[in-house]
């Protein structure tokens, strides 16, 4: 019942500190809500102190594409001609998994 917008903010700040990603900081405040507000509906506590509280900054994920060697020697690990056709559509043609997905094999 005494716990406040300062509390889980300074809870928040503490797991970024010991090395959470804010992703997983986010989440774990997503969470938190969700038992707090079962609360408010169950009337233990007047108010959920994270309802407003902004998200952290996650930033764009840095992704760097294979190269060229890599594919070949993912393709060349592969026993299945088949699988080899797929990596070679993901890496070469740039079809997203989705995309490939949908294909029908014949």
């Amino acid at each position: 019942r005494e716990i406040g917008r300062l509390d889980v903010r300074q809870w928040r700040s503490d797991l970024v500190r010991t090395g959470v990603t804010p992703h997983v900081a986010n989440r774990a405040v997503s969470v938190l809500s969700a038992a707090l507000g079962a609360a408010v509906d169950d009337a233990l506590i007047a108010a959920n102190p994270c309802t407003g509280l902004r998200r952290l900054p996650e930033g764009a994920k840095r992704r760097t594409p294979a190269t060229l060697a890599q594919v070949e020697a993912i393709r060349a690990a592969l026993p299945a001609e088949r699988d080899r056709a797929i990596v070679s559509l993901l890496a070469y043609a740039g079809m997203r998994p989705g995309e490939l997905g949908a294909l029908r094999w014949v």
